[in-house]
């Protein structure tokens, strides 16, 4: 104790069994050596040799303390050189030593753009505090290309479709030191897209995720936003001219990202999610990034205006977006709506529809698929569930019922002979491979004939009806072969005129007058002309507003970047979506009330009476999807944000705001060499490449962030792995049979133990009748991630099964 204190008085005689020399004593004093030994308990030796510093924050404390970096190095590898312990070095095995922090992970140049921008962000914010900045550390841990590729009802409504959607897939993470450990607060990923058919140079904000223990508190969401704000400006100055954002929270209990989230930490409602984003846009526009903001209902509202037989352009495609998965669910819709219209009420009075292919699914259903017999023939087989392990030695083209009806509602068949041929394969395949006489060849014979027999009586009625322009004679007399007819979509409507009293020089009442689809030609070709001309010149007068409007949005935008504006020109011109009390009106007035509808002004040109117009049917044209899905948009157009980066053309009044803007942009991004190809250094890592992947894997090992102490430990691990991707001990392996597991996990938690097993382990188990129960989880995990080249891709499609 006197030694601690700084006397030189001996120390007091003890018994060598009570104090032995290595034995430790507490200091109680803040002396030299009292504080050296005090640094000893918390930090370890390396605290008392000459070792860099770094700042890191206290908890409980708002301001950093600066501490000695802790050196926790990986062993030495026994290995000498090549592939050991999943480290992949060509140096020798004895100079690997990597600490695991999120400082010795690889940087990118994008990550440390956004670095310097947080980091100066923070010395504007908290000038009398120092450190902060320092204790911050943004890495990009994953970078790979994958590709998407659009479903088939995208591309059967919509043109210049591409066939495969390539993109450039990022996993941004912010890490902060607290408590000497660097904790994961802010994780975002993120989609470059080239520019394609479908839309110019864009980026697509997927996913983002944080947790609240960023400190200091007050500043946690500037730090936010500028780790956004500053990628948005990277992307800009590497030519990109769009960024689309899915304001979309999370419901309560779900995790985008990071799995389980504090208790204290509210999940945002959609309005303070939009608030969020609107505060952000406003910071990237003060930036000199954003030029102009506007929703992504927008771009669909042209889509009413096009003619009856003009297709829509394909609008932008991003993987995961809300309008792809939108158009797909009211295309089911609808054709769930027209087999019940067709084995219920049939056609409408003032339509004459064609479409054998969806008559051929509603009697495949109706008479063949609903049979008990029809079962074992309505999904693909499964060679190894059923245990026929020669089925595709014997059998070379496999098929099944369930496939060919969903071939017959997508109108992927051109003729009648080519479904025959699958549905023939069907029945064929299960008399070949079973012998005569087995239940499944005599169920095969039994179907064929009965699909016989059916599609002879569709035969007939299609013989009495519209069939290729023409009609079969009443008596018969006209044969046709229906092994070449088409299957695709006709529809003609039919206008019928009110009936009207007869006069002397008209026709009888009621007469019918067919006109095509696009409405009748007019005969007075003057007349005509002098109708296109006042369309053209209002669709000029259209245009000039637009432009002047958008001239004023942007002025408006550039003058006073704040979360207002941006919320005004989300909102555009819909004036329905600002005060829910004035819903269904353009002006003021009681919102209780409906709103009449308001009259069409009269056309300044007179129609003849003998010209007939046709009535408008929305299935019947064919940007009818485009416009519905719009019509989704609209009622959340508040959610979906549309940022263009590059300067707007042809302005009048803006132009001067956005050439001061586009000086500031450059003093922004100075440093950065920009341009429209960028050096990518592609890596790639198994645990985050797919957030969805790091989840499941976060559930498995238990990663959570509900609390700091826990936040701490998960990651640990995570900087762990992240530093070795390819540890053995990374893969999810079966409690039983120590196999990887793959595609599916069967978790069971009981009596505090928890047991994974693969599919095999558990089929065997519940042979057993066992009592336990197990809950199944899926398993996207690719052990070989790492080991991926920069051509690997992993595509997202909507394909048939079989």
């Amino acid at each position: 104790i006197n030694m601690l204190n700084g006397t030189d008085a001996a120390p007091p005689q003890t018994n060598a069994a009570v104090m032995s020399p290595d034995s430790l004593v507490l200091p109680t004093t803040n002396t030299a050596l009292g504080l050296k030994i005090k640094d000893q308990l918390l930090h370890g030796p390396n605290v008392i040799k000459p070792a860099p510093t770094a700042w890191t924050l206290i908890s409980g404390r708002e301001t950093p303390i600066c501490l000695p970096t802790s050196n926790h190095q990986i062993p030495p590898v026994p290995s000498t050189f090549g592939l050991s312990a999943g480290v992949l070095s060509t140096k020798p095995a004895d100079d690997i030593q990597t600490d695991f922090t999120a400082a010795s992970l690889p940087k990118s140049k994008l990550a440390a753009f956004i670095e310097d921008k947080v980091r100066e962000i923070i010395r504007a914010k908290s000038e009398d505090v120092e450190g902060v900045g320092e204790t911050v550390t943004v890495r990009e841990i994953s970078c790979l290309k994958q590709a998407t590729t659009p479903n088939d009802t995208i591309k059967a409504n919509f043109k210049n479709v591409p066939n495969k959607v390539e993109y450039l897939s990022r996993s941004i993470m912010v890490f902060q030191r607290i408590d000497n450990i660097d904790l994961a607060i802010f994780s975002m990923y993120v989609q470059e897209y080239e520019a394609d058919s479908s839309g110019p140079q864009r980026v697509y904000l997927a996913y983002l995720d944080s947790v609240e223990y960023f400190r200091p508190r007050s500043m946690r969401t500037d730090v936010y936003h500028e780790v956004v704000v500053s990628y948005f400006g990277w992307c800009k100055a590497h030519g990109f001219s769009q960024v689309h954002i899915w304001s979309c929270p999370p419901s309560r209990g779900n995790n985008f990202i990071f799995w389980g989230h504090p208790t204290s930490q509210k999940t945002p409602n959609r309005q303070r999610l939009q608030t969020w984003y609107q505060a952000l846009l406003s910071r990237a526009v003060s930036q000199g990034i954003a030029t102009n903001v506007h929703s992504l209902c927008d771009d669909f509202e042209n889509y009413g205006k096009l003619k009856q037989d003009d297709q829509p352009t394909c609008p932008a495609i991003l993987h995961g977006d809300y309008w792809l998965d939108e158009a797909a669910r009211l295309w089911k819709q609808h054709e769930k709506r027209v087999v019940s219209n067709k084995l219920s009420s049939g056609r409408k009075s003032n339509q004459i529809i064609e479409d054998k292919s969806i008559d051929l699914a509603c009697m495949l259903k109706s008479k063949i698929m609903s049979a008990t017999s029809c079962v074992p023939f309505l999904t693909p087989v499964d060679p190894k569930k059923l245990g026929i392990l020669d089925y595709f030695n014997v059998i070379k083209h496999p098929m099944d019922l369930g496939t060919v009806h969903d071939c017959l509602m997508k109108h992927r068949y051109d003729k009648l002979s080519d479904a025959n041929k699958h549905i023939g394969l069907v029945f064929s395949n299960a008399m070949t491979y079973n012998p005569p006489g087995h239940p499944i060849h005599l169920a095969a014979l039994k179907l064929q004939n009965q699909y016989n027999l059916e599609l002879s009586k569709m035969c007939e009625k299609w013989q009495s009806e519209l069939v290729g322009g023409r009609r079969a004679d009443a008596n018969g007399g006209v044969v046709i072969d229906f092994s070449d007819v088409s299957l695709k979509r006709n529809i003609m409507n039919i206008e019928v005129q009110p009936r009207k009293k007869k006069t002397p020089g008209q026709g009888g009442a009621g007469s019918r007058a067919v006109s095509p689809i696009m409405g009748a030609s007019h005969p007075n070709d003057k007349l005509a002309a002098m109708a296109a001309a006042q369309m053209k010149s209002q669709e000029k007068k259209i245009e000039q507003k637009e432009r002047e409007t958008t001239d004023n949005n942007i002025r408006l935008l550039l003058s006073a970047p704040n979360p207002s504006t941006v919320s005004q020109l989300m909102m555009g011109q819909d004036y329905t979506h600002v005060d829910p009390s004035k819903k269904g009106k353009r002006g003021g007035g009681n919102g209780n009330k409906k709103a009449k509808k308001p009259e069409e002004p009269p056309l300044s040109l007179p129609i003849p009476s003998n010209v007939t117009l046709a009535a408008k049917s929305d299935k019947s044209r064919k940007s009818w999807l485009a416009v519905e899905v719009g019509k989704s948009l609209r009622k959340m157009r508040s959610e979906f944000f549309v940022i263009s980066l590059k300067a707007v053309e042809n302005l009048q009044t803006a132009q001067d705001a956005q050439n001061e803007m586009a000086d500031v942009f450059k003093e922004y991004v100075k440093g950065v060499k920009g341009g429209p190809k960028q050096d990518v250094d592609l890596h790639s890592n198994p645990l985050v490449d797919m957030r969805h992947t790091f989840l499941e894997l976060s559930q498995m090992r238990h990663l959570q962030f509900s609390t700091l102490r826990l936040a701490k430990f998960s990651s640990c691990i995570l900087l762990y792995y992240l530093h070795r991707p390819t540890a053995n001990s990374l893969a999810p392996c079966c409690d039983n049979c120590k196999n990887v597991i793959t595609k599916t996990r069967w978790h069971c938690a009981q009596d505090l133990a928890e047991i994974n097993l693969c599919v095999e382990c558990y089929e065997t188990l519940q042979k057993q009748n066992t009592k336990s129960v197990f809950t199944p989880f899926r398993i996207t995990f690719n052990n070989n991630g790492a080991k991926r080249n920069s051509n690997t891709t992993s595509t997202s499609s909507s394909s048939t099964a079989g």
